[in-house]
């Protein structure tokens, strides 16, 4: 996932504004300056900075979600919390089961 900061020169974009963005053949959006590190706060002054005030009808970032990660529909495929939870139980399942083969103590 991209994140891009949803300005126009020093304008934000409206709603209308931001559903017209179009990714190019390549998949890159362009245009909206460097991709937003996911790592940093939005108060960061690489961001937003700490005196931000939000406008009414503004946007503010764009996401851009990898193709593969969405559906016919256009909707962001995600898992379910039970699936997740599924996901996250196997993971460390499987952390515990290698950590136990290592170990000296292991029957």
């Amino acid at each position: 996932m991209q994140l891009f900061l949803a300005k126009a020169g020093n304008k934000w974009l409206n709603g209308a504004d931001a559903a017209a963005v179009e990714l190019k053949d390549d998949g890159i959006l362009r245009g909206f300056g460097d991709q937003m590190d996911a790592a940093l706060l939005l108060k960061n002054s690489k961001h937003f900075g700490a005196n931000f005030q939000q406008g009414e009808g503004e946007v503010h970032v764009l996401v851009v979600v990898p193709a593969g990660a969405v559906s016919q529909a256009g909707v962001a495929v995600l898992p379910s919390i039970e699936e997740f939870g599924e996901i996250v139980e196997a993971r460390v399942n499987k952390v515990l089961d290698d950590r136990d083969k290592r170990s000296i103590y292991s029957l």
